[in-house]
């Protein structure tokens, strides 16, 4: 249900050829608030009102999970800005501005570097096998206010806000 953190096993699978593209087999299940937009929505989608054990496959569609393929993520780069050692299939780390981004060298001429800047499953259907091995009440968030504001001042950008953070380990109950 929204609100409510749920623990699954999965095995993430290529519809066209079968291909396993990712699986929590050997390491920690998958774990998510349902309504916190942390998974493709069609997952979340998916495991409402599933039973813990019960297992299921969910349709991903590629509009589902990494998006359409999109023909204007293809730009040509002068080859001066890729580099030289550069080869047609090798995926390249870009400083884009909001972070680093990914692209797939498609084809290079003496001039020119075609570049993919798609999710390299983006257009790919798959399925997401599921088995549902819990639902929690997500951990909260305790706030304590120290000193109250006085109710007719509020911050502006620029402000500094200093914050005292104590945190509790889930596991050993440690606190940092």
């Amino acid at each position: 249900a929204v609100g409510l953190e749920v623990k699954l096993q999965f095995k993430l699978t290529r519809i066209d050829s079968g291909e396993v593209l990712d699986s929590s087999e050997g390491k920690a299940p998958l774990q998510f608030v349902c309504g916190n937009n942390e998974v493709f929505p069609a997952l979340e989608e998916g495991v409402i009102g599933m039973t813990i054990g019960e297992s299921k496959d969910i349709p991903l569609s590629g509009a589902d999970s990494y998006g359409e393929w999109d023909n204007e993520r293809v730009l040509g780069f002068p080859a001066e800005k890729v580099p030289p050692d550069a080869v047609p299939g090798q995926m390249l780390r870009f400083d884009g501005p909001n972070g680093p981004m990914m692209a797939k060298v498609l084809n290079k001429t003496e001039t020119e570097v075609m570049l993919d800047f798609n999710h390299p499953l983006a257009g790919v259907d798959a399925s997401m096998a599921v088995t549902l091995l819990s639902v929690n009440k997500p951990p909260q968030v305790d706030i304590e206010i120290l000193s109250p504001g006085d109710g007719s001042t509020y911050p502006k950008a620029g402000d500094k806000l200093t914050m005292h953070y104590t945190g509790t380990l889930a596991e050993t109950g440690a606190k940092f």
